[in-house]
């Protein structure tokens, strides 16, 4: 609570209260996220006044009261507004989405990264729409570890999985990574919201090199934070239905869909593609896919002769 205590001092906001609220969340956020810099008081109050600074230039208290209309229980999943339908027409399930809650009851998301197509965003000349939803997401996520950080008492942040089995060698061209600085550029600005990264799907001898050569080599905070995992996945969904390639995983990677949060079918289908089974319980409603022009996944067997072809390689 000092530390916190401190920080509001230094950026000229009023002594925390006794009880936490919203502002001494976002400031133990800063403080957390700089606690390993050698001046971590100084580095902290550079961050946040950074941060209110590049929240004025992108106007994003504009953006936070779009996410929360009036009335409205829950913040909206940006990817469910109009303005960002074309990125949803263009790569559709390559996008991130919710899943719930993991083991740890860490709030979760998900991308299938080798339906993450930049080279088709910057064909169809969307780059500054991608931009422009990251932060929307970025905020979204901000409101919702807020709310739920109130509700716990403690500081709550979220589980971001990335899928990379079917990750092609050149997927990603050298415009594509140029764009990545610019759409990570605002994460930054939202410290101490991820709790742990998962890389899932990788073939077992990059999990080792991963281990035994660049894990030592990465910061502390930094490896804490990130699993490097083989082809396991398990994703218990609202309705009853299980998608799994491995059910023998640790915590971390198994998922629970809230009611609220059901996959649309399209999503259902390519996590299925990736994971190799769809194990079928109750029946159910579709659940309301993304926008109506989703385009359709990868059948099955595409993606499974893909992972068998890989297979072979190895």
């Amino acid at each position: 609570m000092k530390a916190v205590a401190d920080l509001a001092l230094e950026v000229g906001g009023a002594p925390p209260q006794k009880s936490w609220g919203a502002e001494q969340l976002l400031l133990l956020r800063f403080v957390r996220g700089n606690a390993k810099e050698r001046q971590p008081l100084a580095a902290a109050a550079a961050a946040y006044r950074s941060m209110i600074e590049w929240r004025l230039e992108h106007g994003m208290a504009q953006v936070r009261a779009e996410l929360t209309p009036e009335g409205a229980e829950r913040s909206l999943w940006p990817l469910t507004l109009p303005r960002f339908k074309p990125l949803v027409e263009c790569i559709g399930t390559g996008l991130a989405h919710r899943l719930g809650s993991d083991a740890e009851g860490n709030p979760s998301s998900l991308v299938l990264l080798h339906l993450y197509d930049l080279k088709k965003i910057l064909r169809e000349g969307l780059a500054d729409k991608l931009i422009e939803c990251q932060r929307f997401i970025d905020e979204y996520w901000s409101i919702e570890l807020e709310r739920a950080s109130l509700r716990s008492s403690r500081l709550v942040a979220r589980h971001d999985i990335i899928f990379v089995g079917l990750l092609g060698l050149f997927h990603f061209d050298i415009a594509s990574i140029r764009l990545f600085p610019r759409l990570l550029a605002g994460s930054k600005h939202y410290p101490e919201s991820v709790r742990r990264i998962t890389s899932a799907g990788n073939f077992r001898a990059i999990v080792g090199m991963y281990n035994r050569l660049i894990r030592p080599l990465v910061p502390t905070h930094t490896a804490e934070k990130l699993n490097v995992l083989g082809a396991v996945f398990k994703i218990d969904l609202a309705d009853g239905r299980s998608l799994s390639r491995d059910t023998s995983i640790g915590p971390g990677l198994h998922l629970t869909c809230s009611e609220d949060q059901q996959l649309p079918d399209e999503l259902a289908r390519s996590i299925d593609a990736c994971c190799g089974s769809i194990v079928v319980s109750s029946r159910h409603e579709a659940a309301p896919a993304l926008c109506e022009a989703n385009p359709p996944a990868e059948t099955c067997a595409e993606t499974n002769r893909k992972l068998s072809n890989r297979r072979q390689l190895e």
